[in-house]
């Protein structure tokens, strides 16, 4: 039957026989189906080939099909075969292949770059791994900073990750300066790292001034953490000019208990603010908003565990 809808040139038919063959371990009959899946028009029919027979344990056979399948068009076809590579212990033999996806350009898949870095990483070579890093922020992946900053810091050699989280920041990766004054606390050095959380703060990150007071309380610093928790209040997490913000976390348009504000308030001692922040939110002038009837919103049934703010 497959044959005779095959020779009217329906691939679907065709790759449908392939896949037959393949799960009765008909290997070799299944490949020359792709292969006729591919003539007719199947573009993924030779990257399936090449799956077939790397988890056949026959890989250097794999290359081939995958080779052929990145010349016709398929943009995932030498990443893959780079990923199987690594699958089978050959990382430098990978390398090779996640060098041709980025020398393929556009057409090919992003984060090759990373992913080679990753890989590296992982199998401990991190000095070649930070190249790899570089690469990929260069070729506009920020994020690779980050990246490669952290893994200097699972590696016992903050200094040196101190610097990637700097320019992780400054190209725009959102948290880096945060993380790193994370990493130097997890290492006590933490007056270093309330200068992290400092310019963290400064640059937007307000979960750095609540990770900031944290720490000061764990430390028995009470009046800094008092001071930091105080300063958190005042920057509402969510706003937009111009508009009234409610404290939704998705359409469901229940308030969100564990708003940031709402727990720093309760570190205060200041709990009916924190009540009243979490039922109405933040006005547009960063200040706690007036009471409001949740039911006018129309966003469904209001919580039981909602009362009238206590005045």
């Amino acid at each position: 039957m497959y044959e005779k809808v095959a020779n009217l040139g329906d691939f679907t038919a065709v790759r449908a026989a392939g896949k037959l063959l393949t799960r009765t371990r008909r290997v070799d009959e299944a490949l020359s189906w792709y292969e006729r899946a591919f003539t007719a028009g199947d573009l993924h029919a030779l990257s399936s080939a090449g799956h077939l027979l790397a988890r056949s344990s026959r890989l250097d056979e794999a290359l081939p099909w995958y080779e052929q399948a990145a010349t016709a068009g398929d943009p995932l076809a030498l990443k893959t075969a780079a990923d199987r590579l690594v699958e089978a212990g050959r990382l430098d033999d990978a390398l090779t292949w996640y060098e041709r996806v980025v020398t393929a350009g556009p057409a090919g898949p992003g984060g090759a770059l990373e992913v080679a870095a990753e890989r590296l990483a992982e199998a401990g070579r991190l000095d070649e791994a930070l190249a790899w890093y570089e690469r990929a922020a260069t070729a506009g992946t920020p994020d690779a900073l980050r990246m490669a900053a952290e893994r200097l810091a699972r590696a016992s050699r903050l200094d040196e990750a101190l610097t990637w989280y700097e320019r992780a920041a400054t190209g725009g990766a959102s948290g880096a300066l945060r993380t790193a004054a994370a990493r130097l606390a997890g290492a006590g050095r933490f007056d270093e790292a309330f200068t992290w959380y400092e310019r963290a703060a400064s640059s937007g990150d307000r979960s750095a001034l609540l990770t900031a007071a944290n720490h000061f309380e764990a430390l028995g610093r009470q009046g800094e953490a008092i001071a930091w928790y105080e300063r958190a209040t005042r920057i509402p997490s969510v706003a937009t000019p111009g508009q009234r913000k409610f404290l939704f976390p998705g359409p469901s348009g229940i308030p969100d208990p564990a708003n940031e504000g709402v727990i720093a308030l309760h570190s205060l001692g200041r709990h009916k603010e924190a009540e009243a922040l979490r039922l109405y939110g933040w006005d547009p002038s960063g200040r706690i908003a007036d009471p409001w009837d949740l039911a006018c919103l129309q966003i469904g049934p209001q919580p039981a565990t909602f009362g009238q703010l206590d005045t």
